[in-house]
């Protein structure tokens, strides 16, 4: 799979000027199509969480070509999602709300092909996030046996 960079690159400099408004309709649009998430978040401090997206998306794409450099980070996010209760099969789910959202802010810049770098790149990063939702999980269920 050939990740279109500047595809992604341009998109998000679009929607970088409003990038908090962004981040905040991409929950709404989450939560709108599955309410059974924002359990997942009632503890959170929502202001935090979308700071912490913002600073995930900026990483993902800028290093996008390079994933060996956000390998690690990526995984050990998936790791924690473990922790938050995520199951692997949510993540689909999230890639509908970017592009919905994406979609919405992009407007007549959306194309097909812009959609299809989106869900490449997502697709990559949902990869390395799996890799380490993986390892925890098994990590979790070994030492759930020794107690």
């Amino acid at each position: 799979m050939s990740i279109k960079v500047e595809l992604l690159d341009n998109s998000f400099n679009l929607i970088r000027p409003r990038i908090e408004e962004f981040v905040t309709s991409f929950y709404e649009n989450l939560f709108s199509a599955h309410p059974e998430f924002k359990v997942f978040f009632m503890k959170t401090d929502m202001v935090e969480q979308k700071k912490m997206l913002i600073g995930a998306l900026t990483l993902a794409l800028k290093n996008i070509h390079k994933p060996e450099l956000i390998a690690t980070t990526l995984k050990r996010l998936g790791a924690r999602h473990v922790k938050y209760g995520a199951e692997a099969d949510y993540y689909p789910s999230f890639c509908d709300a970017l592009l919905i959202t994406l979609e919405d802010y992009l407007d007549s810049h959306w194309t097909e092909e812009m959609k299809q770098a989106w869900i490449d790149a997502y697709n990559a990063i949902t990869q390395l996030m799996l890799e380490g939702y993986e390892e925890e999980r098994k990590k979790k269920a070994f030492y759930s046996h020794i107690k």
